[in-house]
């Protein structure tokens, strides 16, 4: 009888659980060949059936320069539907007012894409840059002391300490002649002296030590952004077992232990030297500071975990984004020697016969200040930025279906044709009008709308000091040669930015 009972039960369970079952494979497969022909609709170039778009548009010139052209020949296209692989989809915005539309929504409609950002977490942790929701906003309000502009009035003597040490490094290889110098190296090397000094009152030597532990530091930076551009652009990388298992893999691994222990000793260090009454000449509470000892929404203080991603966080967006800004605008004012000229007479009219810039010098560096801005729209040091829609968005005819990645190209909206008068220009007068581009959207290098950067007034007072110091100092000429831009986690060049150096 037991027999039977089990019998009919496995029979039942069968009849029910197959169709239903069934039922869900088949829903599964109706969503997907719904959202698929949503997709198809949309204008976009042909996609090849295994890897869609990504041989098209890579993230290297030539990549970059066929989507420049694409945008030409499709000026008034708002959206272009792409697709990574056989399967994941990514509309990328074309048009600045749309790109505003969805960076306004708000983070809880818009949050960060996790695939496009969950490679960064495996590094920096889970820090400002790529949390969402309401520990977003809670961590957010938690920092915003920390780049308050009387604290960043506090840091002009650090800007011009590390300045300082630059032009010396400088005046010592140039000699009575001129120097080639590599303004990316150097200027990563100077925006990790400031970082450091600013977030941990930690004087590291890095501009003139090559060999200390904090190159090590930025090596690692550098590879993390190279090994994060490879897992995305070679489709088996997307698949994690091949990716753990690959040399790349292996390295990427490496990488990240390397991160997170700088940051971990820099954290634990400080929670010692507060928890033991130990006295750390500084001016000011630095960023550490802050976290170490300000509670949460809660009323707790954040964890060593919360505070290694924070400053994982400040120490990879502080230096790494800065660096690109400074070395992007000092070759194009060394390709440009009559716009040269014009900011050094007016770097040397506010200065007179002083050398240091201070606060109350900066509102004076307005031309100066256009020349950063403008090297900034034909080269951000962030070339992207990747939202998810969390609910249907209609654009013209179109349907964009929720759960959508939207990447935003901020380098093309930067060059666009319909916005700017010969966007490839170098033209720093464009930014004597308060809205570049006609638009509030079509000049955002540091993103905009709820989760524009915190740190953006920090970044611009320090490319301001040491690219005017600079100027003054030096006659910049960039050495002729073949630029390739690498869009990155950050923009740089696949080849050195070489620049010829001459005291004045």
């Amino acid at each position: 009888m037991r027999e039977i009972l089990q019998e009919n039960f496995h029979s039942i369970l069968y009849y029910i659980l197959l169709p239903i079952c069934l039922t869900l494979i088949a829903l599964r497969i109706n969503s997907v060949l719904k959202r698929r022909s949503l997709f198809n609709k949309l204008p976009g170039p042909k996609l090849h059936p295994l890897w869609g778009t990504m041989k098209l548009f890579g993230p290297k010139e030539v990549g970059l320069s066929k989507f420049e052209n694409y945008l030409k020949e499709h000026i008034d296209d708002k959206i272009i539907r792409l697709r990574i692989g056989p399967f994941r989809y990514l509309i990328r915005v074309l048009d600045p007012e749309l790109a505003g539309r969805v960076l306004s929504m708000g983070p809880e409609l818009t949050p960060k894409s996790p695939n496009s950002y969950r490679m960064l977490t495996e590094f920096l942790g889970f820090g400002l840059l790529v949390i969402n929701y309401k520990k977003w906003f809670s961590r957010r309000r938690l920092l915003t002391p920390a780049f308050h502009l009387g604290i960043i009035e506090s840091y002009m003597s650090t800007y011009n300490d590390t300045t300082d040490v630059l032009l010396n490094k400088w005046r010592s290889q140039v000699g009575s002649d001129t120097a080639i110098v590599d303004v990316f190296q150097d200027s990563t090397l100077y925006t990790l002296d400031v970082i450091l000094q600013c977030a941990c009152s930690y004087k590291s030597n890095c501009q003139l030590d090559v060999t200390s532990e904090v190159n090590e530091y930025i090596s690692a930076i550098f590879d993390s952004s190279k090994l994060t551009i490879e897992r995305i652009s070679y489709l088996p990388n997307l698949l994690p077992l091949y990716f753990r298992l690959s040399p790349s893999g292996f390295k990427w691994r490496k990488v990240c232990n390397r991160i997170k222990q700088e940051s971990l000793k820099v954290v634990q260090a400080r929670r010692k030297a507060i928890v033991s009454g130990e006295k750390v000449v500084k001016i000011r509470p630095d960023f550490i500071d802050i976290l170490l000892t300000s509670p949460d929404s809660s009323g707790n203080t954040l964890s060593d975990s919360d505070i290694m991603s924070e400053m994982s966080t400040f120490l990879f967006e502080g230096h790494d984004t800065t660096a690109s800004g400074v070395a992007w605008a000092l070759y194009m004012l060394g390709k440009h020697p009559d716009i040269q000229s014009q900011c050094r007479e007016e770097i040397q009219s506010v200065l007179g016969g002083r050398e240091r810039i201070e606060w109350d010098d900066l509102d004076s560096l307005k031309f100066t200040s256009m020349c950063i801005k403008e090297s900034m729209r034909l080269f951000p040091p962030v070339p992207s930025i990747t939202r998810v829609v969390n609910e249907d968005l209609v654009v013209d005819d179109y349907i964009i279906p929720k759960g959508t990645p939207v990447n935003i190209p901020i380098i093309l909206l930067h060059r666009h044709p319909k916005y700017w008068e010969n966007p490839d220009k170098y033209d720093p007068t464009r930014f004597y009008s308060q809205k570049p581009g006609g638009s509030n959207f079509s000049y955002i290098p540091f993103s905009a709308g709820h989760r524009n950067c915190i740190g953006q007034k920090f970044a611009l007072t320090e490319e301001l000091i040491v690219v005017a110091r600079i100027i003054h100092s030096f006659e910049l000429e960039s050495v002729p040669q073949d630029i390739k831009r690498l869009s990155q986690l950050i923009l740089k060049s696949e080849n050195k930015l070489k620049v010829k150096i001459r005291t004045i």
